[in-house]
């Protein structure tokens, strides 16, 4: 007990010590100002108002998760607009994640190093870095912390069945189900971990086996009963899963950017299968946002795909009694990746760091029960050291990469810098470069290109507001106010708390005669501008 609660102990402060630095991080253009920064709901504070809506909102920000819109609610009440503070919620989430996870598979397997291992890794590695230090990714950490704790009181249910113990496990899971519904996948893991570790599904625990008929039958009921037990948690992922494919439809989500062919989809969720992989062992040109491919990948790039995913699995089968943990981390990583891996397209970009958040949890554990058997299976002590090294030294490599790639999500100068040199071709990098463009030529007043550039940047990201409102700013300068006007109030439906949006519309509503709503938006802008953050 005393060396878990260490363990526990020094893998809260790693990880502290590691994300600390986001306590000086800002709002970042991407996605914040619709989850925070901006949104007129969660800019309130934690209300009955807001909750409620955070409930019945199916059209925002294309997802379905109540619970985390609630989460950034809490955190404006407490800490206001200070983008810090809400830095460091996550963190501490993400922290809680690791010490769950590591509490959690201690609980199953009693093998505190591989857990350690395991937990430490998911801890540091940098692909993790985006769902921590990206503020509208709280959803991830909020589902992993709770995602794993539905684990953990799984675990504890599968030793000693119960209903109450029972009923903490499936509430638990609901709750993940509501901060991200890519949760649905976990009624999978529950399966896998009935396999291994605790092996109440197709393999027998020694004890079983070499146990008399009494206790063998009672495993068949055991087997039975698993099989009745899965049905409520996969009941309540379909439903869920239903109710978020809904909300993605409502907001676009599901053909945003769609590159056509479903075939094309298909390849590009098996190669992101294999490109994660790659990206796990060798953690470079990392970047927010990957773009999507324009054509279909090479015959012999699809082949070579299918010849190592099919190959893994073959040896993970094969090998499935003597090494149980290959399969598990195997099927865990297959499993949990499906609902991002693309076979469904949800959004533009090809794949994304954040959606190995969970997925690489098999991928760590199989890694870390592999090392654990070679040294438990060598005399000499040169070998019994060897694994122990080669736990260290990958999580000593991974510290400074994922200290690298935190940093560049200190404000947007630093993202979008880190975003052009990485991937040039990102729709996010070409609407905020023309974005830019068209507000330096603007400065200048060379009107027609700057409304080029605008206009540009609004093809690629419709939804940008700050386009919006400096293509209007532009149009009132040249004195063409119904136009003006117009995109203002398109900017206001996509960001209604915005004191710029509202002072430019009572502008342009002052020059067309429309006073009584002119001063409406007029006295909004005030009031917004009253609430800003002063430095």
């Amino acid at each position: 007990m005393r060396r878990t609660i260490a363990v526990a102990l020094s893998l809260a402060l790693l990880t502290l010590a590691l994300y600390s630095p986001v306590a000086d991080f800002d709002f970042v253009s991407l996605d914040d100002p619709d989850y925070v920064a901006q949104n007129p709901i969660v800019s309130q504070g934690i209300t009955l108002h807001g909750i409620g809506w955070a409930f019945t909102s199916f059209g925002e920000v294309g997802n379905w998760h109540p619970l985390t819109w609630m989460s950034h609610m809490l955190d404006v009440t407490l800490f206001g607009m200070h983008a810090g503070a809400h830095h460091m919620v996550g963190a501490l989430l993400h922290t809680g994640a690791a010490v769950v996870l590591f509490l959690s598979l201690s609980a199953a397997t009693g093998a505190t190093w591989p857990c350690a291992l395991t937990a430490a890794l998911f801890a540091v590695h940098p692909l993790h870095v985006e769902s921590v230090a990206w503020i509208a990714e709280r959803k991830d950490v909020l589902a992993a912390l709770l995602g794993f704790t539905a684990i953990g009181a799984w675990v504890r249910y599968a030793r000693r069945p119960a209903v109450g113990t029972y009923s903490l496990a499936i509430g638990v899971f609901v709750l993940g189900l509501l901060a991200k519904p890519t949760l649905v996948s976990l009624p999978i893991v529950f399966v896998i971990l009935e396999w291994w570790p605790l092996g109440r599904w197709g393999r027998r625990p020694a004890a079983v086996e070499s146990s008399g008929g009494e206790r063998c039958r009672t495993f068949v009921q055991d087997r039975r009963l698993i099989l009745v037990d899965k049905l409520p948690p996969l009941a309540l992922a379909v439903g869920l899963g239903a109710v978020t494919w809904v909300a993605q439809q409502r907001a676009g989500a599901l053909n945003l950017m769609d590159t056509g062919h479903r075939s094309l989809r298909y390849a590009n969720a098996l190669v992101s299968y294999v490109r994660y992989l790659g990206k796990t062992f060798w953690p470079v040109e990392l970047a927010v946002s990957y773009p999507y491919p324009a054509t279909m990948p090479s015959v012999w790039r699809i082949v070579g795909v299918l010849l190592v995913l099919a190959g893994l699995t073959a040896v993970a089968l094969r090998v499935r009694r003597g090494y149980p943990w290959f399969l598990a981390g195997w099927t865990w990583y297959l499993a949990t990746l499906l609902p991002m891996a693309g076979f469904v397209k949800i959004g533009g970009q090809a794949l994304a760091d954040r959606y190995t958040y969970i997925p690489l949890v098999g991928v760590f554990a199989a890694f870390a029960w592999s090392l654990r058997l070679w040294s438990s299976r060598t005399s000499s002590l040169l070998a019994g050291v060897f694994p122990v090294l080669a736990g260290v030294l990958p999580l000593l490599a991974l510290l400074p990469v994922t200290a690298a790639q935190l940093s560049t999500w200190r404000n947007n100068e630093t993202l979008f810098a880190q975003l052009a040199a990485v991937a040039p071709d990102s729709f996010r990098v070409r609407a905020e470069t023309e974005y830019r463009r068209g507000l330096a030529l603007a400065v200048a007043k060379r009107y027609e290109e700057a409304k080029a550039h605008l206009a540009a940047a609004l093809r690629i990201r419709p939804r940008m507001s700050e386009a919006r409102n400096t293509l209007g700013a532009v149009l009132l300068l040249e004195g063409r106010d119904a136009e003006a006007a117009a995109q203002l109030r398109a900017g206001l439906a996509i960001n209604a708390n915005d004191p710029l949006l509202h002072q430019n519309l009572a502008t342009a509503l002052w020059r067309l005669g429309q006073d009584a709503e002119a001063g409406l938006h007029e006295r909004e802008a005030n009031r917004l501008e009253a609430l800003q953050p002063r430095h």
